[in-house]
């Protein structure tokens, strides 16, 4: 039996879990800083790619498009702190450094980086919303897709050398 090397972990509805229904997600409670009529176009943009995950680049440009302006402040406003799942601060806090521990998410890194450094983690992989004078220029760099986390699982394991059976991936897609 092979010993577990590294714990990865998804962040939105997993790692993370804030108030806004069906997804829990740090991309819908960034929204929640947006003037209403963007906010509005932002759910329908969602609501209506959800269902076609094979275009998500598009989804991920609509949606970045719709923070230009934005500023950082109020982003983080609406993000921080961090609303961690029931009983994820204390489990990854113990780990210490028994085990390489991971972020793999299509979520925003402004909220992966600080649960890296809130939680220790080693690395985090995630979406990138650009920011230029503290305000969002509505673009992004698309990291990983909805159903592009096995992929990025495999990579993990090559970079670490360590086969996937020492890989404990915890997600929900």
């Amino acid at each position: 039996m092979e010993k577990i090397k590294i714990i990865l972990f998804v962040m939105d509805g997993c790692l993370v879990n804030y108030t806004n229904k069906p997804y829990h997600s740090s991309w819908d409670a960034i929204a929640q800083a947006l003037p209403d009529e963007k906010k509005e176009r932002w759910f329908k943009i969602r609501d209506f790619y959800v269902k076609q995950k094979y275009i998500y680049k598009e989804l991920f440009n609509e949606q970045c498009s719709l923070l230009k302006g934005l500023s950082q402040i109020a982003a983080e406003e609406t993000l921080f702190p961090i609303p961690y799942s029931k009983g994820a601060e204390q489990f990854f806090l113990s780990l210490d450094n028994k085990y390489i521990k991971g972020i793999v998410s299509s979520g925003i890194d402004i909220v992966a980086k600080r649960a890296k450094e809130e939680l220790k983690f080693d690395f985090f992989i995630s979406n990138i919303l650009n920011i230029e004078h503290n305000s969002f220029n509505g673009q992004g760099i698309e990291i990983i897709g909805i159903e592009e986390k096995a992929k990025k699982v495999r990579e993990i394991s090559i970079n670490y050398n360590i086969p996937l059976k020492s890989i404990c991936f915890i997600g929900d897609n």
